[in-house]
């Protein structure tokens, strides 16, 4: 999440390749990270993963969308 600071396209391309990891913290942090480059791509991400298995993915999908609004 930091290398979006500083590289933000590198940081974008690694977060987009981690949206399909197992684990759910890689891909919450993935969606964090296309927020925080304000990628292009975070809409398409967002809808894909509203019906995520995990919970948290879920909820942080809703927090983002909420913060994108604002």
């Amino acid at each position: 999440m930091e290398l979006a600071e500083f590289c933000p396209e590198e940081a974008e391309a690694i977060a987009i390749a981690g949206m399909d990891e197992e684990f759910e913290y890689t891909r919450i942090a993935a969606l964090h990270v296309l927020f925080r480059v304000n990628s292009d791509r975070l809409e398409y991400f967002l809808q894909r993963h509203e019906d995520d298995p995990s919970e948290y993915v879920r909820k942080n999908v809703a927090e983002l969308k909420t913060r994108r609004a604002e």
